[in-house]
């Protein structure tokens, strides 16, 4: 996905059906009570048909090992970063959800949004113009 990125803007449609198909990947992995931890654009692989496949599976743990600090932090929700100062540290699959967010949203935008993991505070994303409203609750 992410030579696919650097080669300029992502189509809205292509936007959906990756994401959709990045969805049921994560979706069956959580029924398997996996959480993958380091969902970005350069662990998910775009083939010749255009279908998002999700790879590098090096990071993935059961819910019993959330809790430790693993992935990128560019992509990485709070959660996983206050786990590693929590007395009890627990994440669950959430998190994957939160990654595939930004993921969005950096398609959605051509680049990466502003969000930091280290901060409580929300930033707003700059969305560009003729992005709908219901692409960005999503994200």
């Amino acid at each position: 996905m992410r030579q696919r990125m650097d080669k300029g803007p992502i189509p809205q449609d292509l936007v959906l059906k990756w994401m959709l198909q990045v969805s049921v990947a994560l979706h069956y992995l959580h029924q398997q009570h996996l959480v993958h931890r380091d969902i970005k654009p350069d662990n998910i692989f775009i083939d010749e048909n255009d279908n998002a496949i999700v790879g590098d599976l090096g990071l993935l743990s059961n819910r019993f090992m959330a809790g430790t600090v693993a992935g990128d932090f560019k992509y990485m929700a709070r959660e996983v970063v206050k786990s590693q100062t929590s007395e009890t540290p627990s994440y669950d699959s959430r998190v994957d959800v939160y990654s595939l967010g930004v993921v969005m949203a950096e398609l959605l935008l051509g680049k990466k949004p502003p969000v930091d993991p280290f901060s409580d505070v929300e930033q707003p994303i700059p969305y560009k113009d003729g992005v709908p409203n219901e692409l960005i609750d999503i994200c």
